[in-house]
């Protein structure tokens, strides 16, 4: 049987990493935060014919644009898995000498570190892309 691989998903423009928030008040959403390598920081990757779908190592509970939305703005939340199309993801590199790709959502709006933010508690939403920094990601194999 071959073992779980793990990843830290890495932000290009502040350096953290995604992670599942545990405070109470954001408790569940994406957020970044300071890499200090917990299991809601770390993350399995589901192929799913042309999509991912990201486990969270902690919780086992899969990313999802919260209330199925296709708005900009809208968060994302870690909900068990329900064979929904808001917890499909398309991986696209492109910078491969980088190794930096972009994580699109099921309706072609890009992971977004919110309001270009670097810090810490930083809520992570989908938006039009728009290839600045903020929506540039890195895989790091744990």
């Amino acid at each position: 049987m071959q073992q779980q691989r793990y990843y830290e998903i890495i932000s290009k423009s502040a350096g953290r990493v995604l992670d599942i928030s545990q405070d109470a008040t954001n408790k569940g959403q994406l957020i970044i935060y300071d890499s200090w390598g917990g299991p809601n920081q770390q993350f399995s990757i589901l192929h799913k014919n042309l999509y991912v779908c990201f486990v969270n190592k902690g919780s086992g509970l899969y990313l999802t644009v919260a209330n199925d939305s296709d708005k900009n703005g809208a968060v994302l939340v870690e909900q068990p898995f329900a064979n929904k199309k808001s917890q499909l993801f398309r991986l696209q590199e492109i910078y491969p000498s980088l190794g930096e790709f972009v994580v699109f959502t099921f309706c072609g709006k890009a992971l977004d570190i919110c309001e270009d933010s670097w810090k810490n508690g930083t809520r992570i939403i989908q938006w039009d892309f728009h290839g600045k920094d903020n929506q540039k990601w890195k895989l790091r194999a744990l």
